[in-house]
């Protein structure tokens, strides 16, 4: 049996031609066909055909069968006369359908074709995705030698797919095989600007990079350039990269990139540690492959600055102005500093760091004044040729101040309490006065004297520091050591000790110095006291005044964080420091209406004269007739009668009581009621402040010394009391 497709001769029972793949149709089987007589009919005698011997046909070659161009295969004894004894009756002449049969064959053939190679091809590229999905899983899962494996299926069932080629490239570089990487690349030649080029050109340049040079500078710091070059074409670009120094990204570089290789250049961050390595790193990531390159540099050579912050002023805020000493490691000074030198980042209340404008910088020196007071011993254990020594030396400290840039000073001296000789001035002949009026006498108030000095000290603003000496232990203050360090450490008041002579607590006074940022020194002859005078005051003339702009909108005394850095060329340092601003007096707080403010009520003299001083002001004195007149009249307008004055009374060496002005104005106009000044009650407690009172029986106003706070010992003078401050330059 033959395939009516293609001839070919087809095994028995075969339901598929071999050749072909036609289904081979089924035919009736001769014993299931029955034939069923005629019953009108006659049975006719069949003729007895003589069967014919069978002979083998040849059948042609296979390959001689045309493909193209087939018609099915007949042999030729098909077309022979019929063998001879067997007759049949002639039929009419048939049309010759050859032709048709053959385009037929050749039709359905044709389809056939099309359909097998459609079917071949949805096969074929549904192998071929299957293949790269799998390839691309076993890459994200880390199995590359799996990968490998499928990209090469895919390459099988696609011999010319490039995406192939690139994944067994990027699986021999993830395990390392980079000559095997190479050669995979090279293995096919995709033309510029087809799909694929430019990764096959990256990963090429991902293949020569461990051997590049890859190269660090440092010469021009902060600015530092990284370098990498290659020896063939560079085809990345800066977004292949990513640059870090010290394991942070690094911002803002400049990149270029070169035929042969990429350059960045940035500026890093200060560096406040002379010759600190730094680690440079180049992360790059090509077609999902990532390598690291290091490298490193070392911070130039340079001194070491050391900040400590000494005070702040916030009077003219948003203006704010920090005062540093800056020196190097071994406690020299440093000069030459300007506002760019400085950079400042600040914090207010837990904030975030903001960088602030920093709008000058300058030393002290021959620029701005310094704000002193000077606190003297005077307690009964100085001799008088002690206190000669020491209004001697003060005397010449005062006249050195440099007032033309705004010194000014105070002079305090301290026995039982503490006198204010001469208020904050910048009037050297008002500050001789107060110096000349000391005299010996009396216990020694040394923490009050300090403490005070701090108060003062701190309402000025400004550069300022307290400067005090004493011979002998503290016997009479109403304040603590403790809380003197903590009060001046609030205040931001350095605070500078002297120690005269032996019976002292040294270990105790250096520690108070120094807890406030001053120093101590010990000496055992006062005319010492005037080169501490003059190196206390030179230090203090070697800060820095940095000025830099805050926020408005910001409360002025809320706390801060600064971080202050320095560089100086030869010399660099930072610092983080943490401070609440103190409340001084500003310029519109001096600006009084008046001369003279009255305020009515029950305060003891100190409490008078503190809040004197934080309106800007001092308790008012009076040096003539006429300025003891215009009070008066002020008084007796409010219809008051008992009046604090700022003065106090003293024992001359003779024992005389004396008197004298807290401004250190001369005590030489007087009007005392006729049994005063006693420098005693009748209960036998010491009165040391002038007070002005109007008393019928002894000629109205005058004055009267009295106690601190009189008023439980004589209640009929609370009913109309009062203090008076007066404003210098009203």
């Amino acid at each position: 049996m033959y395939c009516t497709q293609c001839g070919g001769l087809l095994p028995e029972e075969a339901r598929f031609c071999p050749n072909c793949g036609t289904p081979v149709p089924e035919a009736p089987l001769l014993e299931d066909t029955q034939v069923i007589p005629d019953p009108a009919e006659e049975p006719v005698e069949q003729p007895v055909v003589e069967e014919l011997p069978q002979e083998e046909t040849e059948l042609p070659p296979e390959e001689d069968i045309p493909q193209d161009d087939w018609v099915p295969y007949i042999p030729e004894e098909f077309f022979e006369e019929e063998p001879q004894g067997y007759e049949e009756e002639p039929e009419p002449p048939k049309k010759n359908l050859k032709p048709l049969y053959i385009g037929l064959g050749v039709a359905v053939a044709a389809l056939i074709a099309c359909i097998a190679l459609f079917i071949s091809m949805n096969l074929s590229n549904g192998a071929y995705r299957d293949a790269m999905n799998a390839a691309d899983a076993a890459m994200e899962a880390g199995d590359y030698s799996g990968a490998l494996m499928y990209y090469q299926a895919a390459l099988d069932e696609k011999g010319d797919a490039v995406d192939p080629v690139l994944g067994m490239a990027r699986a021999y570089i993830c395990l390392g095989q980079y000559w095997d990487a190479e050669a995979t690349l090279n293995s096919i030649v995709i033309p510029e600007g087809e799909k694929g080029y430019e990764i096959q050109q990256q990963l090429l340049t991902f293949l020569v990079l461990p051997d590049s040079i890859f190269r660090v500078e440092a010469d021009s710091f902060p600015m530092v350039t990284v370098t990498l070059e290659t020896d063939r074409d560079f085809a990345l670009t800066a977004e292949h990269f990513t640059l870090l120094e010290e394991g942070e990204a690094v911002e803002d570089a400049d990149v270029v990139v070169t035929d042969n290789g990429i350059r960045f250049t940035y500026e890093a961050e200060e560096s406040f540690v002379s010759e600190e390595p730094r680690t440079v790193t180049l992360a790059i990531e090509v077609e999902g492959i990532q390598n690291t390159m290091e490298g490193g540099y070392t911070t130039p050579y340079f001194e070491e600055a050391c900040l400590s912050l000494v005070t702040t002023d916030v009077s003219e805020y948003p203006k704010v102005k920090v005062y540093f000493q800056i020196t190097d490691a071994n406690g020299k000074l440093l000069s030459g500093l300007n506002g760019s030198c400085f950079t400042i980042k600040e914090r207010v209340e837990g904030g975030e760091f903001l960088a602030r404008e920093v709008k000058s910088a300058f030393i002290l020196e021959d620029n701005a004044g310094l704000n002193i007071s000077l606190a003297a011993d005077k307690s009964g254990s100085i001799s008088s040729g002690d206190m000669g020594k020491i209004k001697s030396v003060m005397s010449d400290f005062v006249r050195q101040l440099n007032f033309s840039v705004g010194d000014r000073a105070e002079i305090l001296a301290f026995d039982d309490i503490v006198q204010q000789m001469c208020y904050y001035t910048n009037d050297v002949n008002l500050m001789l006065n107060g110096i000349r009026n000391m005299s010996t006498g009396g216990s020694t108030a040394f923490y009050d004297a300090v403490y005070d000095g701090v108060t003062n000290s701190a309402l000025q603003g400004g550069a300022r520091c307290v400067v005090a000496f004493t011979d002998g232990m503290d016997n009479a203050s109403q304040h603590s050591a403790n809380e003197v360090v903590n009060y001046a450490i609030s205040k931001q008041v350095p605070v500078y000790i002297i120690g005269v002579g032996s019976g002292l607590d040294t270990q105790l006074l250096r520690s108070m110095a120094q807890q406030t940022g001053g120093q101590y020194w010990h000496i055992d002859d006062l005319y010492d006291l005037e080169v501490i005078f003059n190196q206390v005051y030179d230090q203090q003339m070697q800060l820095y005044v940095v000025e830099y702009e805050s926020d408005k909108s910001l409360d002025a005394y809320a706390a801060r964080d600064l971080e202050v850095m320095v560089d100086g060329g030869s010399c660099r340092g930072k610092t983080r420091v943490t401070f609440t601003p103190v409340r001084s007096l500003t310029e519109e707080e001096k600006e009084q209406n008046s001369r003279y403010k009255v305020v009515e009520g029950v305060y003891s003299w100190e409490d008078a004269d503190q809040k004197c001083r934080e309106m800007g002001g001092h308790l008012a004195t009076i040096t003539s007739k006429s300025e003891m007149d215009t009070i008066t009249k002020m008084l007796e307008k409010e219809d008051l009668k008992y009046c604090w004055l700022g003065g106090y009374t003293s024992y001359d060496e003779e024992g005389n009581v004396y008197g004298h002005w807290v401004t250190g104005e001369e005590f030489s106009y007087q009007a005392w009621t006729s049994t005063e000044p006693s420098r005693q009650d009748a209960d036998g407690v010491p009165e040391w402040y002038v007070m002005l009172w109007y008393l019928p029986d002894y000629g109205g106003w005058s004055w009267n010394d009295q106690r601190n706070y009189p008023f439980p010992a004589n209640t009929k003078l609370e009913k109309s009391a009062c203090f008076i401050c007066e404003f210098e330059d009203r």
